[in-house]
């Protein structure tokens, strides 16, 4: 299956350090709309990856993987012929629909194929919502992909929206069971599918739920996120929207995991760097618009959920964007030793550190003030203590440290599930190629081969 995707390059040189960012869209959202004004919260060594859903790409993208307006006319009526005959069949063979007028049938048959077989839209989306496994192949492959040039996974960053966070917790939990540990930030999405759909029948009906569930079980939609993302770390954040009206607080991921907190059914992380990150964002999971937003809600009848980000801030402080708390989230954990040199700045002469002409460190810096600034005397002292104990490291990441001995065997596995979806990637700015379609960031300006570092990126 042919997959749409597009590369944003925040930097032009791509070295042992660029971080890479794949992010899985919600259901709705086209990749090919995003622009660099989107990403421009990333410092200068990023890569970009958005990445569409296969059927998705069907009709978003149409044009560009390569179908014609013959062809589809011709696939169009070869798939009308056994639908005609059926009804045909029909008319001619039962009693009851022969008193039916031929007008009637004929318009039914009209309405019907032209849903099922000319709206590629429909189609597409009932490919995807019956195949869920599909998607979480696709993002498993970009990974590999990444894996196979020499990208170190704690560089390779896997971020979420709406359903798609579903997808980029089901894809970190693929390689977190083979011992391979990204990154993973999810944002506006659910606890569980089932959670979303639970008011339809949720007024005592255990019978409905179990259906609920059994229908999503068959299209491999069964996803349940707070299995998988339930706690604040270097390697795992999840935030959730206030005015929501599409995935409700009571479905949401982090009232979820609160209520799992509230009732002693999760237990915390006893890892110092887990808990310096809950320390740091545990008051910032929920975003709320901003001045901006709020403006444009009447616009959007009220809905916060494909609010981009620069619409969007901690409902705990206005003062904090939620471009910041991506942007920390995302760079924090590989400059540690920025954040207890801050800390121990704002508790003993309140004044930030001097990092010269170091744009991205002096970024964290404010960032990280304004978070300071509303925490209590007690958490900045926890805090410290907790940097204190800390090895003197500037990347706090460390369960990737054996990759190269042990994951071997796990990759092979993941390649061997992988090849079967026979997977390939059309590049959105560069679509088509003698030689056949483009895989990975065939787009990149940059790109370069990094001898010595095994890197590669096409």
């Amino acid at each position: 299956m042919q997959v749409t995707h597009k590369t944003i390059i925040q930097s032009k040189e791509v070295n042992k350090n660029t971080k890479y960012i794949i992010y899985f869209p919600g259901n709705a959202e086209d990749v090919g709309q995003h622009s660099f004004q989107d990403w421009s919260w990333c410092d200068k060594n990023t890569v970009i990856d958005l990445c569409n859903y296969p059927y998705h790409s069907e009709w978003h993208n149409p044009n560009i993987l390569g179908r014609s307006k013959s062809k589809s006319i011709a696939y169009h009526i070869i798939t009308l012929l056994p639908f005609i005959a059926a009804i045909a069949a029909l008319y001619f063979l039962t009693p009851l629909a022969a008193a039916i007028p031929v007008s009637i049938l004929l318009g039914v048959t009209f309405l019907v194929t032209t849903l099922l077989v000319n709206n590629v839209m429909i189609r597409s989306n009932a490919k995807f919502y019956t195949r869920g496994e599909d998607s979480v192949a696709v993002g498993v492959k970009r990974v590999l992909d990444l894996l196979e040039k020499g990208v170190d996974p704690d560089n390779i960053i896997l971020k979420g929206q709406s359903i798609g966070g579903g997808v980029a917790a089901e894809v970190y939990k693929k390689f977190e069971s083979k011992g391979i540990y990204l990154r993973c930030q999810i944002s506006t999405s659910f606890s569980s599918i089932a959670d979303v759909f639970m008011p339809v029948g949720n007024n005592g009906n255990k019978e409905d739920q179990r259906l609920i569930k059994r229908i999503l079980k068959i299209g491999h939609w069964d996803i349940e996120t707070y299995k998988t993302i339930n706690s604040i770390t270097p390697y795992t954040m999840f935030f959730n929207n206030e005015d929501d009206q599409v995935i409700k607080k009571n479905a949401q991921l982090a009232t979820k995991i609160r209520e799992m907190e509230k009732n002693g059914e999760k237990k915390s992380s006893q890892a110092t760097e887990d808990k310096i990150f809950e320390i740091l964002f545990k008051k910032h999971t929920i975003l709320k618009p901003n001045s901006t937003g709020r403006r444009l809600m009447e616009e959007v009848n009220n809905n916060t959920h494909n609010f981009p980000l620069h619409l969007l801030e901690s409902a705990e402080s206005s003062y904090i964007s939620a471009r910041e708390l991506h942007y920390l989230f995302t760079y924090l954990p590989y400059h540690m030793d920025v954040l207890h040199t801050e800390v121990n700045s704002f508790i003993e002469n309140g004044s930030y550190g001097d990092y010269g002409t170091d744009n991205d460190k002096q970024r964290i810096v404010e960032v990280l003030w304004d978070i300071f600034n509303i925490l209590d005397r007690e958490e900045l002292n926890e805090l410290k203590g907790l940097l204190d104990n800390l090895d003197k490291k500037a990347s706090c990441l460390t369960k990737n440290q054996n990759y190269r001995e042990t994951s071997k065997n796990g990759t092979e596995k993941l390649k061997e599930w992988v090849e079967r979806y026979n997977i390939s990637f059309v590049d959105l700015d560069k679509p088509k190629t003698p030689g056949g379609f483009l895989i990975m960031h065939t787009s990149s300006s940059c790109a370069r081969l990094l001898n010595n570092e095994e890197i590669f990126v096409n």
